[in-house]
This record gives structure tokens, sequence and C-alpha cells, in this order.
């Protein structure tokens, strides 16, 4: 019903302005021709009839106009179907308020995250059965009374009995608050075994359990997640390990990849990201412009999209020059995290580029850079060559 609204819409709003406003007035311009005036399409029905000869070119202008403005109306109106106006509009108003304020900001367009349900940004931990290892806070720990001597009552075959309550008291039991601790009934079959405990041990036991409710009460934002293990990677011991003949800082049109490693049958352009903090990666245009990055307070061109470009740029330069080997992007994550990072694999893979990550890059979903680099063999002085004279 959404969908059908939304034509409609578009159709009606369309339609005025190209027949209410812009074909009304040419016409009435051009050949005093009103084309909601009923007198005046009969006037043209006559004059065909009567034999009316098309030879100059103001009467083909008009007739074409007039055979081809509704199927051009229908096209155009189905083209304004897949336009996304609500951010286009929002787009344009806000590069306007950036022209007038210079604020960068009010260009952010606002971003739906599509986490994957297993994502630790939208998914709260389950409670736990067991209170031994359910999450509590220190303050709240509680220990068993040592008596004077430093000791503390043993366990004993009551100590999974749970909770006291007024029926264990009825049923014969007793609780002694004396440094003998707990003692059984009389008539228990385990009177002869139960021996006073030695006051030689002290030991704590855990805290009770967090009610179901109390639980639930814990924000997303106080519970601390794992910190992610540093990768200790030498980047450019891998590359010269995998047989690869190191350019440092080499200079690709409008970008610097930190490292071009020349194979004989492979080159990798790989470039490290220096950018911190939680990003959302996009690879698609919008409206013909680039795909962007976003974090919480900013955004940027993608750099795995910048990277790719020059990477084919490259690729061509060295087909021409005579290498037939491949040419392999390879963008490193170093100290920011790709928060979609999970559901962008499939999208890096189809774009024919590797995203991997070393040191505290992250997610950990991501293959570490020594993963990702692939053998090869010492490259001849012919290969070298060649990939100087791309360059």
């Amino acid at each position: 019903m959404k969908n059908w609204k939304r034509t409609l819409t578009i159709g009606l709003i369309w339609g005025y302005i190209l027949f209410g406003w812009y074909l009304n007035n040419f016409f009435k311009t051009n050949w005093n021709f009103h084309i909601f005036s009923l007198s005046n399409w009969e006037f043209i029905v006559d004059e065909f009839r009567k034999g009316w000869g098309i030879s100059s070119t103001g009467d083909w202008v008009f007739v074409s106009i007039i055979l081809f403005m509704f199927p051009f109306y229908i096209f155009t109106w189905r083209c304004a179907l897949n336009v996304k106006w609500t951010d286009l509009i929002q787009r344009t108003v806000n590069k306007i308020i950036f022209f007038f304020t210079g604020s960068k900001t009010v260009l952010n367009r606002p971003v739906k995250l599509d986490l994957n349900k297993n994502s630790s940004k939208t998914t709260r931990p389950k409670a736990l059965d067991s209170g031994l290892i359910r999450p509590i806070a220190k303050d709240t720990e509680l220990k068993v009374p040592v008596d004077e001597m430093g000791e503390a009552p043993k366990q004993n075959s009551y100590s999974g009995m749970g909770r006291m309550s007024t029926s264990t008291q009825n049923s014969g039991f007793s609780f002694d608050n004396s440094k003998n601790g707990f003692m059984p009934p009389n008539d228990s079959p385990f009177t002869s075994s139960y021996g006073t405990p030695s006051a030689k041990k002290s030991f704590s036991i855990a805290p009770s359990p967090l009610d179901e409710d109390d639980f639930d009460k814990i924000l997303l934002e106080d519970i601390k997640l794992p910190e992610r293990t540093r990768l200790e990677e030498d980047l450019e011991a891998v590359l010269e390990k995998a047989g690869y003949s190191l350019l440092r800082n080499v200079q690709l049109g409008n970008l610097t990849a930190d490292y071009l490693a020349v194979g004989e049958n492979r080159v990798i352009v790989c470039q490290i990201d220096p950018e911190e903090g939680d990003w959302l990666a996009d690879e698609e245009r919008f409206n013909g412009e680039d795909p962007l990055w976003f974090s919480e307070s900013s955004h940027r061109i993608s750099p795995v999209f910048k990277l790719l470009e020059e990477v084919k740029k490259l690729s061509t330069r060295l087909s021409t020059s005579g290498f037939i080997g491949s040419v392999a992007p390879v963008f490193v994550i170093k100290k920011g995290t790709i928060i979609n990072a999970e559901d962008m694999l499939s999208t890096w893979k189809e774009m024919s580029i590797s995203v991997c990550r070393t040191d505290m890059g992250g997610p950990d979903d991501l293959k570490s850079f020594t993963e990702t680099i692939v053998q090869d063999k010492e490259p001849s002085e012919e290969t070298l060559a060649i990939v100087h004279n791309a360059l």
C-alpha cells in the first residue's frame, strides 16, 4: 500500500510539472494551443480530417511533441520512482547549509546500521543459570565468616541444599551461629559420618545469582568486552619472506601505497589504513558519488574504493609494458575497526580486493596480514624493469 501511494504521488506531481506547467505554457507561447482545452483538440482533429499537410518545421515539432509526450511522461515517471527523493533532498539541503556555514557534519547522511545478528553491537548477553559465573559487581561479593583462628567450616553433603527456608526449619534442620556452623538433625543417617569441621582452612563462596529482572536492567555500555589481542606482524618481513621485492611509499595518482611488493608472477599494492575508531563500510555509489565510510562523527571516501581505482590504472600500465602476471590490492586495517566487516567480506571478494588486519585492527573476522599474502618467487631483472617503467 505504501509503494502504491508513493507511485501515485510521484506520478501526479510529475504530471502537473510536465503537462500543467511546462508543456501547457510551451504550446501557448508557440502555437496558442491549450492542451487542457477540448475545443482546441477538436480543431486539431478536424484539420487532420480535412487533409492538413505537415510541411513546415514548426508543424513537425508540434506533431512530434503531441505524439511523444505521453510515452515520455510514462518513461520519466518510471525513472523518478527509482530515485531516493528523501535522501536527495536532504543531501541538497545539507550542501546548501555547508556552503553558507562551512560545517562538515551537515553532509553526513543518516546511516542505518544493518549489523549481523551475532554482532556484539546489537546482541545483549543471555543470563547465565549458574551463580558461580554470573557477572556481579565487586562490592556485592559475599564471604563466609571466618572464626578467630582464621578458619571457615568445610563444605559438606548438605552444602548443595540451597537456600534456607521456613520449611527446612520445620523439618528438623537447624543452623547454629556458633563456629561449628551447620548441624544436621539428630535422626539424620549422616550423623555418624559427620564430623565437626576442622578450623584450619578458609574459603569464600560465590555470590547469590542476580534475579533475571535485575540482569535485564544491565546496560550494554556497562558490559566490558574483552580487548582484542595485538597481532605482532612485521609487514616488510612477511612480504620479503614470501619472495617479493619491496618498493616503499609509491605514489599512484592521488594515492600513496605503503608497499609495492613485486614478485615474478604477482604485484601486491599494499596500503595501511591510518585511521582509528569504528567505521561502517559502504562500497555502493550514491547518486553517482563515490562510496563513503561512516564513523560516529564523520565520514570519508571509501579507502578501499580509492585503492582499487588506482590499482586498475596501474594494472593497465603494467599490461601495456608487458607484465603478464596479476595485480593484487591489499588494504590493511591497523588501528580502526570495521563494524560490519562480516557482511562486507563477500562484497570485497567480488571487488577482487583483500581487506585484512594487523596490530590492533579489527574485527577478528578479518584475516591477518600473514594469512592474506600469497607466496611468490623473487622477480627477475626484466620484471623489475617492467614495473619501474610502468610507474
